[in-house]
């Protein structure tokens, strides 16, 4: 046995070459840890750009209006009434419109009782041929002096909102000066949504009572789901028709209403409303005209005709007394009906301010996580999503979307249902179909660039079956070291040390080289891994990196296929006129030290041990045996009945006390 100048040089190649598949499994998975990071906060961010676009929105807002048909029937305030111009109103009466002497009724029969608070969401803006009803109004509607009358604001930055109209003109009288609230805090000021013009009922009723803004201008989807209460116009701010009401309701005034910080309140009561930063009141919808107890107009009107004639009303006054009452139209196919969010069909509109007023009287706020945890939301669902999709197998990862995905829709719909909390379901969902995206990309495009690689610099060193193996999963190469049962096989050329002093290295390299790379090829075509080259010795052990059943057989078929394929190699040196070599192939079985051994600058992933030391004593007998594959007692025990083999001895061997059993191996067995 000789060790070349040339031998070394590639040696140090396949221990870079295993040094590059160590560098492989670190950087997997510093990579994934890496990429868990970087694909989370991309994902977050695309969602939440993603869900400004409209087919995003959409999805938001169904649902949300899902979540908030949940809790239709709950926490409903037994002081807020309804009475609505409906289809029954307009069948047994007088067609729409109305004369506003039938509106004067039912204001009139208001007046029976005490009433806390009366709001007329109904357009009074032209009384042409309404001379003795709007007399008849006029008086009814001062008689409780705690009527409020709508007014409509056009905006600028919207025209096209439910209740503008293109015959909104100006209005300059001072009517609306008493309702301008003093407001110190300019930057909140600047954000609230601004008007161009205004609407106010006719001048006859403007002193009848107090008067209110009534617009609620639906989403990009035509659904109301907020309602402002404030709205600035010529660099003033007014108060909505919902608040004016709320403020007679508790015999406030206009000027007890204050902003700070986004909250509205009323002095004198623990009314604090959160407003977002245009002014707008997040509606808690908890019903409809069954749920507030709505009454038709033609019930209410011909009680008040009953009454007059001494009789008993259809609807007693007591519903009403001490109770804050909405008044409106909500007919089919009339002009202030719309969507909201607790049904798909057109509802009457005086809803908004009966939720609305609901949720502040209730104090049943929807509230919504600051956006700091919304995002870090996100980016902890997508970094899991992410992490799982890089680091498990698919059914794995499968699972535990259809759990984390579910798991968080459950807990939204629960902290919405009980703690009025709003966690957006979307985004989170978006972003991860984003993370999932990602993580397939990155795996298919840039990990297959990385495992192309690899396998390139490993195929001649590494079966291809162990490195798909180990390409799918890192963790079988385990790099730390440890105890395993391992088969181990030295090759090594019989007579080399003559036969390299005799000729030219010029000529023993070649032949050398031709004969390592053939033998090479053998041990990796039964997987075997291969170890290292020690001058014309060949070192491979199988049943590492990964666990391999049989690998004894494995190991003496590779030795079999070896002398097969030297056969073929001799023939050809021998046609080239090269003097043709031979070769002795030792073979043992047991516990031996596997894993990453070596300097902090220079390693091998190789085997240790006694039993390795064996394999190569064993090899050495080749040149007293007339056998070129000796296999100790653990090998034949493995492969007894797999080949023809011989007992040949028990010989002694440096480091042992005892004898070792050996045994020569004729070739495969034939039965």
């Amino acid at each position: 046995m000789i060790t070349l100048n040339m031998v070394p040089d590639k040696q140090i190649y396949i221990n870079l070459s295993y040094s590059v598949l160590i560098l492989y499994v670190y950087m997997k998975k510093s990579k994934i840890l890496v990429i868990c990071l970087i694909i989370p906060i991309f994902s977050a961010l695309s969602g939440y750009l993603f869900c400004l676009t409209p087919p995003i929105r959409h999805f938001k807002n169904i649902f949300y209006d899902y979540m908030m048909k949940m809790g239709v029937g709950e926490n409903i305030s037994d002081t807020i009434r309804i009475i609505v111009v409906d289809d029954q109103s307009v069948q047994r009466g007088d067609k729409w419109p109305w004369p506003w002497i039938n509106h004067a009724g039912v204001l009139n029969f208001l007046s029976r009782t005490n009433i806390a608070a009366t709001g007329v969401d109904i357009r009074f803006e032209s009384h042409e041929s309404q001379n003795k009803g709007l007399e008849a109004l006029k008086y009814c509607t001062s008689l409780t002096g705690r009527t409020i009358l709508p007014y409509y604001f056009r905006m600028k930055q919207d025209d096209k909102g439910i209740y503008y109209r293109d015959y909104i003109k100006e209005e300059s009288d001072g009517t609306l000066d008493k309702y301008r609230l003093n407001i110190v805090n300019d930057d909140f000021v600047n954000k609230i949504s601004e008007a161009e013009s205004y609407q106010l009922p006719v001048a006859e009723l403007r002193d009848c009572g107090l008067l209110g803004f009534t617009n609620a201008p639906g989403e990009s989807d035509g659904v109301v789901r907020k309602t402002p209460l404030l709205i600035k116009y010529s660099g003033n701010v007014y108060p909505s028709f919902s608040l004016v009401l709320l403020c007679r309701f508790l015999n406030k005034e206009i000027s007890d209403i204050k902003i700070e910080k986004g909250v509205v309140s009323i002095s004198g009561t623990d009314i604090k409303i959160p407003v977002d930063k245009c002014g707008n009141l997040r509606i808690n919808f908890r019903g409809g005209l069954k749920e507030f107890k709505g009454d038709p107009a033609i019930q209410v009107l011909n009680s008040d005709k009953l009454m007059s004639e001494g009789k008993i009303p259809v609807v007693p006054l007591s519903d009403y007394s001490g109770k804050m009452v909405i008044y409106g139209v909500g007919m089919t196919g009339g002009y202030d009906i719309g969507l909201i969010p607790i049904s798909s069909e057109k509802l009457p509109l005086l809803l908004i301010h009966a939720n609305a007023l609901n949720t502040v009287l209730l104090k049943d706020y929807i509230k919504e996580p600051p956006f700091v945890w919304r995002l870090l939301i996100v980016l902890l669902l997508s970094g899991a999503i992410g992490f799982i999709q890089l680091s498990y197998k698919s059914w794995f990862y499968v699972t535990c979307s259809v759990v984390f995905i579910a798991g968080f829709i459950l807990a939204a719909f629960w902290f919405f249902i009980n703690h009025n909390l709003y966690i957006d379901i979307v985004t989170p969902y978006t972003a991860m179909s984003i993370c999932f995206g990602s993580a397939v990309i990155y795996k298919y495009v840039v990990e297959s660039k990385d495992k192309k690689y690899v396998k390139k610099i490993l195929g001649r060193y590494i079966s291809n079956n162990i490195m798909e193996m180990l390409l799918r999963d890192p963790s079988k190469l385990n790099l730390h070291g440890e105890r395993k049962d391992i088969t181990v096989l030295f090759a090594d050329i019989k007579g080399f040390t003559p036969y390299c002093e005799k000729k030219a290295p010029e000529e023993v390299v070649p032949v050398l080289n031709e004969y390592l790379d053939r033998m090479t090829r053998v041990i990796l075509l039964h997987d075997g891994t291969f170890d290292k080259y020690v001058g014309d010795e060949i070192m491979a052990f199988w049943n590492a990196p990964v666990e391999q059943k049989g690998h004894a057989k494995f190991a003496v078929l590779a030795a079999l296929d070896m002398l097969e394929e030297l056969k073929a190699l001799q023939g050809e040196f021998v046609e080239k006129g090269v003097e043709p070599i031979d070769i002795g192939i030792g073979i043992n079985s047991g516990l031996m030290m596997v894993g990453n051994m070596g300097s902090s600058q220079f390693y091998d992933y190789t085997v240790i041990g006694d039993n390795v030391n064996l394999a190569s004593r064993v090899q050495a007998l080749t040149r007293e045996y007339p056998y070129r594959v000796i296999i100790t007692e653990p090998t034949y025990n493995c492969v007894k009945d797999d080949f023809g083999i011989d007992f040949l001895d028990e010989v002694s061997v440096k480091g042992k006390d005892k004898k070792v059993r050996v045994y020569g191996v004729k070739g495969k067995r034939i039965d």
